[in-house]
């Protein structure tokens, strides 16, 4: 066999969509003369079957249209007369409810009992009830019940469907719905009662959708026929046959958006449930709704294959005399891709050899393997992050599901204390334990939502620091102490080793003492009883603060990711620990800002663990040094307001109760305000000593409010100093209401004496 030197430009290409490796050009070794695969199929195709299969499915063609097209024209016919059918029977319906809200009998003097023998019989006719409301919802008279009996309440659907009657002043057919009594599908007809222009009641009648559905019956289709009618929203009114199955549930999305782009249609396919079929509807003017005539596709093709049997005998008889043929030019193809083949198993990861064939896809079929190599490659590159992303989203589902055990556990307990509490039947002792458990609750609930917040802030990198020289090892001492109590409680022995000199740090001491508090809280809380926690801080060039414990260890696979946000070791409804998972999380980042590093260290399970937090040695410098802040615990603090006013202006009530009740407490004299309004009205009338306010009320915000009582304050020549008391955090809240003319910024939930500390501090300006 000769072969030839393509020329560049006659070199076939094969550039597969999508593809990264270019398009690919046959080796100058090719075969010159190769014949292309589809010429051989062509001349096989041409030289036995072609010219009878072309004939026959031409004949068969033509005759389906024709049978397709009388088919659509019947099923529009059809569904155009059931539309007619069903209108007329909606506006007989809709003419008994105008008639009967027009009855004398709700005129000025209204005789309800007279209306409701009138009502009961009129609706019974429909097979349904009358029921008459006020334009708020509330039921006068329902004929399902003896008249003075009570009334059901209606659900949130019929109160907005009301409503929307007495709105419109029309008479309104609504969908297909599920009655909350009878738990049976009905259809409600509703009108207004009119008088001297007023909407007065709204009459329903709701009544099941048997007449439809009887409707459809008496239009005889023809045997396996569907006839359906759905509403606005695609649920079934009535349906034949089955109508049992389907009335009050709902057809596909596809049927409802097919339909409702135009008035009248004719669709093929899984439109409606059931087999696949060739359906045409027709929108109903008085409802809305859409009447549906459908055939089974397989009913009606079931011609069409027959025809397509035939053909197929005649085809089984012209195959014989191809396969003759096909032997020969099948073996002239098979076998250079049968070499491929044992190429590509011998050595999967090696080039494929060039394929030594006159037909030239054989070439073009070792290039796609080629391509569907890389492709497979990069396709199991994808699925290897999609796992990854999976795994990401089940680990946010799980943190979802710890939150909301998190928040839910201090309220159960808060609540049933503050009903026992209530209750008035607890003794002192146990008050006292209410009390306790409800501020311990409150306390937790509070770390929760401040370490969400955190969390948020940290994603968002708006998370900030108050830099300044913080004395180390005095911060570690005072959260060791403070911890002491809760490892006594626990039975676990707490030591700590602090150096003097491993200080000063420069930082944030409130997030440093975060930090301390949030790696000595998890080694107390995973440590058992008569275990051991051990704090030791030292300088080693820098500051190195090392807290190990006895408990329960770190699993070896969970190690590297522990600093990660919504890892723990157990998330599961067993686990024995509380917490959100993202302790550790801020931990890191609040590490990191100040220039740190954190790192975890453990043997296994059941071996403890070690935390070491490395933090640079601030330099020398002659400001002052922040320690550990001492905040008493005594309301108010040893501090007295008496003879003070205080306006405050508060929009919900029971804070704004507390707020009057710890200054009237701590000798204050409080003006409250429920609203903005009032507020900055009665600040001219009180002349306050000070102003404390809230930031979020719905007539009028807190900036706004400070403005206009400062600005009369001013023109009355008195000063007047603000607090902002409000439950946004963030530091751009914080700093919008300071700029606004605020002088304090405290958040919600607040210690009653740091209020007071607070409002003495304004007083004292």
């Amino acid at each position: 066999m000769a072969t030839h030197t393509r020329a560049p430009h006659d070199r076939p290409r094969l550039c597969g969509a999508g593809a990264t490796v270019g398009c690919h050009v046959l080796p100058t070794g090719a075969v010159s003369d190769a014949v292309r695969l589809r010429t051989h199929l062509i001349l096989l195709t041409l030289a036995t079957v072609v010219p009878v299969v072309l004939f026959s499915v031409g004949l068969i063609i033509y005759h389906t249209r024709l049978e397709r097209s009388s088919l659509e024209r019947g099923m529009r016919d059809t569904a155009r007369a059931l539309a007619l059918a069903l209108d007329r029977d909606v506006n007989d319906i809709k003419t008994g409810v105008e008639t009967l809200a027009g009855s004398r009998y709700l005129d000025d003097r209204v005789d309800l009992a007279h209306f409701y023998e009138e009502a009961a019989t009129i609706s019974k006719g429909f097979g349904g009830w009358a029921v008459l409301s006020d334009p708020s919802g509330r039921q006068v008279l329902n004929t399902s019940r003896p008249l003075g009996s009570a009334l059901p309440i209606p659900t949130l659907a019929s109160l907005e469907m009301m409503k929307g009657v007495a709105a419109s002043r029309k008479t309104f057919v609504s969908n297909i719905f599920t009655g909350t009594v009878s738990r049976q599908p009905a259809v409600i007809v509703a009108a207004p009662v009119i008088r001297d222009g007023e909407v007065r009641y709204v009459l329903d009648f709701p009544f099941p959708p048997t007449q439809f559905t009887s409707l459809l019956r008496e239009a005889s289709l023809s045997r396996g026929w569907i006839a359906v009618i759905t509403d606005r929203e695609g649920g079934v009114v009535a349906r034949v046959p089955d109508a049992a199955a389907f009335v009050g549930k709902k057809e596909g999305a596809e049927w409802t958006t097919r339909t409702t782009a135009i008035d009248e249609g004719f669709i093929k396919g899984d439109v409606l449930r059931g087999p696949p079929v060739y359906v045409a509807y027709k929108r109903s003017k008085e409802t809305g709704w859409t009447v549906g005539v459908a055939a089974p596709i397989k009913l009606v093709d079931a011609g069409i294959r027959r025809s397509l049997l035939a053909l197929s005998s005649g085809g089984f008889l012209l195959l014989g005399i191809g396969c003759g043929l096909a032997f020969v030019l099948g073996k002239r193809i098979a076998a250079p891709i049968v070499a491929l083949a044992d190429s590509l198993k011998a050595q999967p990861a090696a080039p494929l050899p060039p394929a030594q064939s006159r037909v030239s896809e054989v070439e073009d079929l070792r290039l796609a393997l080629e391509d569907a190599r890389m492709a497979a490659r990069r396709a199991e590159l994808a699925h290897a992050a999609r796992l990854e992303a999976e795994a990401a989203n089940r680990a946010k589902d799980d943190f979802l599901a710890v939150l909301s055990h998190e928040l839910r556990t201090p309220l159960n307990a808060t609540f049933g204390w503050v009903r026992l509490l209530r209750s008035g039947r607890l003794d002192a002792a146990a008050a006292a334990h209410a009390l306790e458990v409800i501020e311990r609750n409150v306390s937790q609930q509070g770390r929760l939502i401040s370490d969400l917040l955190d969390a948020s802030r940290i994603v968002f990198g708006r998370l900030e620091l108050s830099l300044q020289r913080v004395d180390l090892p005095a911060l570690v001492a005072g959260v060791v102490e403070s911890a002491r109590p809760t490892a006594e409680i626990k039975g676990i022995t707490l030591k700590s080793e602090l150096d003097a000199d491993a200080g000063p740090v420069r930082g944030d001491p409130d997030r440093l003492r975060q930090v301390v508090e949030n790696i000595l809280g998890n080694a107390i809380k995973f440590t058992p009883p008569d275990g051991a926690v051990t704090v030791r801080l030292a300088r080693d060039g820098d500051a190195c603060l090392v807290v190990s414990d006895t408990g329960r260890g770190i699993e070896a696979d969970l190690l590297p990711r522990i600093f990660e946000r919504f890892k723990q070791s157990d998330s599961t409804s067993t686990r024995a620990h509380a917490g959100l998972g993202l302790g550790l999380a801020i931990v890191r980042h609040l590490v990191e800002l100040h220039g740190g590093r954190v790192r975890a260290e453990s043997a296994g399970t059941e071996q403890g663990a070690t935390f070491t937090v490395v933090l640079p040695i601030a330099a020398a410098q002659g400001d002052g040094v922040a320690g550990v802040d001492q905040c008493s615990s005594d309301v108010g603090g040893g501090e007295r307001l008496d003879g003070v006013r205080v306006l405050v202006i508060e929009d919900d009530a029971d804070s704004r109760d507390l707020v009057a009740a710890v200054l009237t407490q701590a000798g204050a004299v409080p003006f409250a305000a429920a609203s903005a309004r009032d507020g900055v009205s009665m600040a001219s009338r009180v002349r306050p000593d000070v102003l404390v306010c809230d930031l979020a009320m719905p007539d009028q915000d807190g900036l706004a409010v400070v403005r206009e009582v400062k600005s009369w304050a001013a023109e009355a020549g008195v000063t007047l100093p603000a607090l902002a008391l409000t439950a946004y955090a963030r530091v751009e809240d914080r700093d919008r209401a300071l700029a606004a003319g605020f002088d304090l910024y405290v958040t919600k939930p607040v210690d009653p004496s740091e209020l007071v500390r607070a409002v003495a501090r304004l007083v004292r300006r």
